[in-house]
């Protein structure tokens, strides 16, 4: 190798001249916590999934036609909070439609029901092309946007302040207010209090309760007993919801006689009714819960990768709580 050099030199610079002295080369020192933030997203099959959409047909050289499906990589997480948008305007223009038979407003209902078929239109194609890393509407400013008003190091600053709102996006706020005033018109109060409820619960987050265990069997008890312990907790934060439907996968710890004679007793405990406990197929059903149990996963082992150690519960809480 340092024959093939020193000729290489000759060739460049003639023989017998000396080889200029090379600059330092510093690099970045590795964080193996950034590191292990990064590198495990992008395989991941809980947030990053394939799937088809429509189908194409291939031509061969022989006039042979084959059919197959496109393809094409999609965020499960951020797909399904698109997904959950498009049926909560579907179920506002559900709401309409009860209060059109009821003999309201037709005129009113007719233009709610444009303002959210325009504001679905709007997210589906021209919402992706008006956002940017500074605008003066909240809703447009990426850096507003994505920060947690919650958590300090999931933030960002803006230099300047979002005192201003597109039209669009104030067509969602302006079609629920005028739809909550069409409900009270109604005379019936339960009809009321039902379609108030179809209104509100579509603009309610996703909550995720997790429950962290030692060592416990994973049986039918500790099923009741997490299933407890989240009913009375749903009681305490939204105490309008009065009803429960369940559903989990077809796991011996779930799919067992001991866990559904307790169910009336959870019921009468914790104040809300259980009306239903369906079961999903296998691997079907339980998307939104994977792709935030990956992002738990994810945190303990940059919480690892930090020099820490997981070994309890308690450790496990505050791999998961922990900011970095």
């Amino acid at each position: 190798m340092e024959l093939d050099q020193s000729r290489d030199h000759s060739a460049r610079c003639e023989a017998g001249n000396i080889p200029p002295n090379k600059g330092k080369n510093f690099r970045d020192r590795r964080d193996n916590e950034k590191l292990e933030h990064s590198l495990p997203f992008f395989p991941d099959p809980n947030f990053i999934q394939i799937c088809s959409y429509g189908t194409k047909d291939i031509r061969f050289d022989n006039g042979d036609i084959i059919t197959i499906s496109q393809l094409r990589s999609n965020l499960s997480g951020l797909d399904n909070i698109a997904t959950d948008g498009t049926f909560a305007v579907d179920s506002l223009l559900r709401v309409i439609d009860t209060i059109d038979e009821l003999r309201a407003d037709r005129v009113i209902l007719s233009t709610i029901s444009a303002a959210l078929k325009n504001l679905k239109l709007y997210l589906k194609s021209d919402y992706k092309f008006s956002i940017s890393w500074s605008d003066i509407c909240g809703t447009h400013c990426i850096l507003y946007a994505l920060s947690n008003p919650g958590n300090v190091l999931l933030q960002d600053t803006c230099s300047h302040c979002h005192e201003n709102s597109y039209m669009k996006c104030k067509l969602l706020t302006e079609a629920k207010s005028k739809l909550e005033n069409e409900v009270q018109k109604l005379e019936s109060d339960d009809v009321k209090e039902e379609l108030e409820n179809s209104i509100n619960k579509d603009f309610e987050k996703h909550r995720t309760f997790t429950h962290l265990c030692g060592m416990v069997k994973q049986d039918w008890f500790a099923v009741a007993s997490a299933l407890d312990r989240t009913l009375t907790t749903i009681r305490e934060q939204m105490s309008q919801i009065q009803e429960v439907f369940l559903r989990s996968d077809n796991a011996n710890c779930y799919h067992c006689g001991c866990l559904w004679l307790s169910l009336h007793g959870i019921s009468e405990r914790t104040g809300i009714i259980i009306t239903h406990y369906n079961y999903s197929e296998a691997q079907s059903g339980k998307s939104i819960f994977d792709a935030k149990i990956a992002h738990m996963r994810l945190k303990m082992r940059m919480y690892v990768s930090s020099g820490r150690n997981i070994t309890s519960q308690f450790e496990m809480q505050a791999a998961i709580m922990d900011g970095t």
